[in-house]
């Protein structure tokens, strides 16, 4: 693993800026800050700030914070009930926040000695899951699919029993149905609202103030 040293002959300043900056102080200027991020992921340095392990899975959001949902109320429920049977703490992570400018997430997550993640998004933030991905960040997403060859996910695909449950409130003769869904989109809700759309459109009943978007 490389040394805080090499780090240092890698970016072009001192051991002691190096210091401060993988450990998260403000008193070291931008670019300097960004040369010696930059050179501690070309050498494969990842601080972790005090801790000695990764002994923590983080449950992260990329996107709004919606523990107080029922989905994600039930979500957390599962997890620690799942982390209790480990060694293995539970984290709440704000990357948004915590996560300093320049700094890689997998940097950032060993920093915050988490071994693995649980990711929650929104559609807005697929191309972020899919960079962490890419950095080979070790995770899971809830709720949502992707066409991806190493993101792994867990999710209920809905879209065949929401097709079917338009076309059962037709067949007895419904013809004004509404669909209500989150206003965060996620796989999940686009896939249901899709399901529902086509049913719709194919018996000509679709109507665009029938859609109601609402909070979780």
């Amino acid at each position: 693993m490389a040394s805080v040293r090499e780090v240092a002959r890698h970016a072009g300043v001192s051991i002691a800026t190096v210091s401060r900056v993988l450990n998260g102080q403000t008193s070291v200027r931008d670019d300097l800050r960004r040369k010696v991020l930059a050179a501690a992921d070309q050498c494969r340095y990842v601080p972790t700030v005090g801790r000695r392990t990764t002994d923590r899975v983080a449950l992260i959001y990329t996107g709004p914070f919606s523990v107080g949902s029922p989905y994600d109320s039930a979500c957390i429920e599962g997890i620690v009930r799942a982390v209790r049977e480990t060694p293995y703490d539970l984290s709440i992570l704000d990357m948004a926040r915590d996560r300093t400018e320049g700094e890689s997430r997998t940097a950032f997550l060993t920093r915050k000695g988490v071994c693995g993640a649980i990711v929650r998004s929104t559609i807005d933030e697929r191309r972020l899951v899919e960079e962490m991905a890419r950095e080979e960040v070790p995770l899971v997403v809830l709720g949502d699919h992707f066409l991806h060859p190493t993101l792994r996910f867990c999710y209920a695909d809905s879209r065949a029993a929401s097709r079917e449950a338009v076309e059962h409130l037709i067949s007895i003769g419904h013809r004004t149905i509404a669909c209500a869904s989150c206003d965060g989109d996620d796989g999940d809700h686009i896939d249901r609202y899709e399901s529902y759309r086509g049913v719709m459109d194919e018996a000509g009943l679709y109507r665009e103030d029938m859609v109601h978007r609402v909070p979780p």
